[in-house]
């Protein structure tokens, strides 16, 4: 979709130049010189170009401002494509089309030139399309004006205007990759991030897992008590705010070398490799206490409760990315445990 952002860019620009060309255009009637020295043919084909440009690069604007109001999901990618495409061979034709008349009057072929940089965006969909594209009408205009002699600044400079054209147009490939390169490590990044905590998800869990086979591992299972009771009484949104905090107390509590995940709602994952089992249950244990008494500080209670988690714990061995489907296992039964015990005792 940048690929047709960027169409879209260029075929603003040309809108405004056509716009320009065209009044222009009807303006040359009211000077009988100009009239007399171009002559109507000249001033009607130019005219019929410029429609043509106008009513094309309109067309790719209003399909893309359409694309966006209904969305991605109700658009044909082919349709797309077709309506971009149109304007690059809209854009050619009639390039060729008006350096054709203007070298019939002895004119340069610079009006041609002008038509190739209005497509120089369009470059970063099809460059190896367009290359040749480009060259060969670029060639077949420069052919026609040697043999009119009508090349007024001469062969190597028209050349040189059209590897500049080409420079452009590689610059503009070149920035439109890096944004395209910029945007998939953005949805690379946040596919394996919790939207709500920004801690790592399921996913990220397993990519660790991976690589921690061949090593002892603690994990860590917490799940916050009665959360849903204070998300009826309090709403989803006061909720989520006890999860962002939980989030952000909890992982600086337990440091770098202790990773804290979110598995979904308000189940958590605090998993180390490096952290030996004693230091690793005291850690966790305190961070339990931090959490409750900062609660405690913001007045987050559930009548006269506050808030807390439950613990489970789970330690083994990962020689495969399934071994830790049994470590959550007991660390879900520990932590329910738990919690049912804090059922009982309230």
């Amino acid at each position: 979709m940048s690929n047709l952002r960027c169409g879209t860019s260029l075929a603003a620009i040309t809108l405004f130049m056509e716009t320009y060309m065209l009044v222009n255009n009807f303006l040359m009637e009211r000077n009988e010189r100009l009239v007399c020295q171009l002559g109507w043919p000249w001033i009607i084909q130019h005219r019929i170009a410029y429609a043509t440009l106008f009513v094309s690069a309109t067309l790719l604007i209003g399909w893309n401002a359409y694309r966006s109001l209904r969305g991605m999901e109700h658009v044909s990618l082919s349709v797309s494509q077709a309506i971009v495409w149109q304007f690059v061979v809209v854009s050619l034709a009639f390039g060729v089309f008006v350096a054709m008349g203007d070298l019939a009057r002895g004119n340069g072929v610079y009006s041609f030139i002008v038509q190739v940089v209005s497509i120089v965006c369009v470059f970063a969909i099809r460059p190896i399309v367009l290359i040749p594209a480009i060259a060969a009408t670029f060639g077949l205009v420069i052919w026609q004006a040697a043999r009119l002699s009508a090349t007024s600044h001469g062969t190597l400079t028209s050349f040189i205007s059209l590897g500049l054209v080409l420079i452009v147009a590689c610059c503009v490939r070149y920035h439109t990759r890096m944004c395209d390169i910029r945007s998939q490590e953005r949805l690379e990044r946040y596919s394996f991030q919790d939207a709500l905590t920004g801690l790592g998800n399921v996913r990220a869990l397993y990519v660790d897992v991976q690589r921690s086979i061949g090593k002892r591992v603690n994990i860590a299972a917490l799940d916050i008590d009665n959360l849903k009771t204070y998300n009826d009484r309090f709403g989803h949104e006061t909720g989520d705010r006890i999860l962002s905090l939980f989030a952000t107390i909890i992982s600086r509590e337990l440091g770098g070398s202790i990773q804290l995940y979110r598995l979904g709602g308000d189940e958590y994952l605090a998993m180390s490799t490096s952290v030996p089992s004693d230091e690793f249950a005291a850690r966790v244990a305190k961070s339990r206490k931090v959490f409750e008494s900062r609660v405690a500080d913001n007045h987050i209670r559930i009548g006269k409760a506050t808030i807390s988690f439950s613990i489970g714990y789970a330690s083994g061995r990962i020689n495969e990315t399934d071994d830790i489907k049994p470590l959550l296992s007991r660390a879900d039964v520990e932590m329910y445990q738990e919690k049912h015990s804090h059922h009982c005792a309230s």
